[in-house]
């Protein structure tokens, strides 16, 4: 067994705010990005884009919708997160490491969302 997610295998989706994946004896990871990492902008246009696409392409989706839709949205998004817009908080020491010892304790104290 890989300990990494296996698509394949059984799952349990959760849901908050965000659908989360869960699968037991697997790594995860998590992500942050501040609110102004994203341009306001770029970030109205993709949503205007993103309602359009949504519109002409009806769920159930195919494979090839799928991967145009996550080519097309997501990693766009990702690409901006990567460019490091805005205040870059976490690249601050010192708030990087409030932020690093607030998880270290979350987790070792069994605290979960």
């Amino acid at each position: 067994m890989s300990n990494f997610f296996d698509p394949q295998a059984d799952f349990q989706v959760h849901r908050r705010n965000l659908p989360h994946r869960r699968q037991a004896g697997v790594i995860y990871f998590v992500t942050f990005h501040l609110a102004d990492s994203l341009p306001r902008l770029k970030r109205a246009a993709l949503q205007e884009e993103r309602k359009l696409w949504l519109a002409l392409n009806q769920p159930p989706h195919n494979q090839r919708q799928i991967e145009e839709y996550h080519r097309n949205f997501s990693k766009r998004i990702h690409d901006w997160l990567d460019a490091g817009h805005g205040s870059c908080a976490l690249a601050d020491p010192e708030i990087f490491r409030l932020v690093e010892s607030v998880l270290n304790s979350s987790m070792s104290s069994g605290m979960r969302s």
